[in-house]
C-alpha cells in the first residue's frame, strides 16, 4: 500500500472517530435529565474514552508513517547513487530483491553475473528463477 493511500485511510478513520465523538456529545446533551440511567452514562463515558485513545493511536500511526516514508526516501536516494558492482553485491547478499523494481532486472550482463555467483555458491533455486526471467 502506498503511503498516500495509507494516509488517506487514516484521515478517513480519524474523521469517523471525530464524528462518533460529536454524536456522543450530542446524545449527552439530549439526555441531560435527572432520569438518565447511570449504566448508560457509564457506557457512554467508556466509549468516549476508547475513541479518544484510538485517536491518539491514529496520530502515532501517522507519525510512524511519516518517519517510514522519510526513511524510504533516504534509502531510494542512496540506492540511486550506487554503481553496478554495489547493486550486484547487495543483490547477491539478498539485501535488495531482484524483481521488476530492480534497476538491472532486464540487464543480461547483470543476470549472468548474478547467476554465476549463485552457481558458485550452489544456490540453484535462485539460478532457476533467473533462467525463468531470460
Amino acid at each position: 500500500m502506498k503511503s498516500q493511500d495509507l494516509l488517506h485511510k487514516i484521515k478517513e478513520i480519524k474523521k469517523k472517530a471525530n464524528m462518533l465523538l460529536y454524536k456522543i456529545d450530542k446524545a449527552r446533551k439530549l439526555e441531560n435529565n435527572p432520569q438518565t440511567n447511570p449504566a448508560v452514562e457509564k457506557l457512554i463515558d467508556e466509549n468516549n474514552q476508547t475513541i479518544i485513545e484510538q485517536l491518539k493511536i491514529i496520530d502515532e500511526l501517522v507519525q510512524i508513517n511519516k518517519l517510514f516514508s522519510e526513511e524510504l526516501r533516504n534509502d531510494n536516494e542512496y540506492l540511486s547513487e550506487m554503481d553496478y558492482d554495489s547493486y550486484l553485491v547487495l543483490t547477491q547478499n539478498g539485501e535488495i530483491n531482484f524483481d521488476k523494481n530492480h534497476p538491472y532486472f532486464k540487464d543480461i550482463r547483470f543476470i549472468k553475473d548474478l547467476m554465476q555467483y549463485y552457481i558458485d555458491t550452489e544456490q540453484y533455486e535462485k539460478c532457476s528463477y533467473l533462467q525463468s526471467i531470460i
